[in-house]
C-alpha cells in the first residue's frame, strides 16, 4: 500500500470514529434528556402521592384575633400586625354572581368595603370557591396578616405561634405574600439589630413577590436554623429591614418539618401546657 493510500485510508478510519463519537454522543445526549424529563415528571407527581402533614403554625387562619386588632399569640417588635379582611388587596375577591356596586377597579385597590369582583361565583386564582371570606365550602371568619414598620434603627422582625415541640434542623414554609413596600427575611435572628443593620436571611424581595398573580406570591421552600427543640424565642423571626418602609402582607401560613437528619416532633397534643399526651378513651 503506498503511502498516499495509508494516509487516505487512516483518514477514512478517523472519518468513521468521529462518526461514532458523534452518534454515541448524540445517543447519551438523548438518554440524559429522557431521564431528566422522568425525573422533573417524578418531582411533579410525588406532590400528589405524599400526604400534607399538619400545620405546626397556630391560628395560621387568624380566627382568633386579640382586641387590639393583632392576630392571637402573634409577637412583634418594631413593627404593627393587624388581621385584616381577606378581600385586602385582592387575596380573595367576592363570591357573586354579578359585581356588587360597591366593587373595587383593581385588586390593590381592593378592601373589606370595596371587594375585587374575579367574575362570577369566583374568588380570585388563590383560592377560587370557598376560601376565608365564605364562598363555596370556605369558612367565613378568617383573616390574613398585614404587617408595618418605619424606617428607623432598631430591631424589627415578629413571629408566628408554634405550640409543638421536637428537633428542629430544617423548616419547609409555604404562604402567599404581597409586598407593597420593603422585603422579608426568615429563620434565625432575622430582623435583629446588629449595631449598624438589621440582620436578614432567606429573603423574599418585592421583585420576587411581585411575580405572582396580583402581586401575590405563593413562597414555597425549605430553610436552614440552628438545631432547637422548640421553634421559639429567635429560632424563626421574620425580620424587616431597618432603612425601609415596609408595608406587607401573609396569608395562610404553613409550617412543617421535613424528613431529614435527626428531625423529630412529639406526640399530637403535646405542648407546653399539656406536657404528657393522654388519648382520651
Amino acid at each position: 500500500m503506498s503511502l498516499e493510500q495509508q494516509v487516505t485510508a487512516l483518514v477514512d478510519a478517523s472519518n468513521n470514529l468521529t462518526g461514532a463519537v458523534t452518534g454515541k454522543i448524540s445517543e447519551i445526549d438523548q438518554r440524559v434528556d429522557r431521564a431528566e424529563n422522568e425525573y422533573n415528571q417524578f418531582k411533579d407527581d410525588i406532590q400528589e402521592y405524599i400526604p400534607l402533614p399538619l400545620n405546626l403554625f397556630t391560628n395560621a387562619m387568624m380566627r382568633s384575633v386579640e382586641a387590639e386588632g393583632h392576630p392571637t399569640g402573634f409577637e412583634f417588635v418594631g413593627c404593627t400586625l393587624e388581621a385584616v379582611h381577606p378581600y385586602t388587596k385582592g387575596f380573595e375577591g367576592c363570591y357573586t354572581g354579578t359585581a356588587p356596586s360597591n366593587v373595587a377597579p383593581t385588586p390593590d385597590s381592593a378592601n373589606e368595603s370595596n371587594p375585587y369582583w374575579y367574575g362570577r361565583y369566583n374568588l380570585g386564582p388563590r383560592m377560587y370557591r370557598g376560601g376565608l371570606s365564605g364562598g363555596w365550602g370556605g369558612i367565613s371568619d378568617g383573616k390574613i396578616l398585614k404587617i408595618t414598620s418605619t424606617a428607623s434603627a432598631g430591631s424589627k422582625f415578629f413571629r408566628i405561634p408554634v405550640e409543638t415541640f421536637g428537633v428542629f434542623q430544617k423548616l419547609g414554609m409555604r404562604f402567599w405574600i404581597k409586598i407593597v413596600n420593603g422585603k422579608v427575611g426568615m429563620g434565625n435572628d432575622n430582623g435583629l439589630w446588629s449595631g449598624s443593620s438589621n440582620r436578614l436571611g432567606n429573603v423574599i424581595e418585592k421583585s420576587e413577590a411581585d411575580t405572582g398573580d396580583d402581586g401575590w406570591f405563593l413562597v414555597d421552600k425549605v430553610i436552614s436554623i440552628a438545631q432547637a427543640s422548640a421553634v421559639s424565642g429567635n429560632v424563626l423571626n421574620f425580620g424587616l429591614p431597618h432603612d425601609q418602609n415596609c408595608e406587607v402582607y401573609i396569608a395562610l401560613p404553613f409550617l412543617y418539618i421535613p424528613m431529614a437528619g435527626k428531625s423529630m416532633l412529639v406526640a399530637a397534643g403535646e405542648t407546653g401546657g399539656s406536657p404528657i399526651f393522654t388519648p382520651e378513651g
